[in-house]
């Protein structure tokens, strides 16, 4: 779900939840100054930490993600080469379980190498 959102809801919901983070640290401090249960306050204050850090972790995901995409052009200098990786990433994704999220990647990795071969191949035909 967390996936499917967009960089400006993503930033959104990062200013919301660390928002009311900070008011329930300020409540949860008064509480405790008033030696009161503070129980519910510090689940929820976990709880939205817990979020967060997800969100963060997306984003840290997505833009690692980013930066693969920008391929090295000594890397690919001939199709053979685009090739050749295309079929090592299909022999990894052979290798890797499908639950594992890596999987996502290779596979998104080799669609991108197949639309790079798809053009170079067009570009020589015409």
């Amino acid at each position: 779900m967390l996936c499917r959102i967009d960089e400006i809801e993503r930033r959104n919901i990062l200013g919301f939840l660390t928002e009311r983070i900070g008011v329930l640290i300020r409540e949860y401090n008064t509480v405790l100054m008033n030696d009161r249960g503070g129980a519910g306050l510090l689940d929820e204050l976990s709880r939205l930490s817990v979020l967060r850090d997800e969100l963060k972790n997306v984003a840290r995901t997505k833009q690692q993600a980013k930066n693969r995409l920008v391929m090295p052009p000594a890397e690919f200098s001939t199709i053979e080469a685009v090739y050749h990786r295309m079929d090592t990433l299909a022999r990894d994704v052979a290798a890797t379980p499908r639950g594992d999220p890596g999987r996502l990647e290779i596979i998104e990795d080799m669609t991108r190498l197949s639309i790079l071969a798809d053009s170079v191949k067009k570009k020589g035909a015409e």
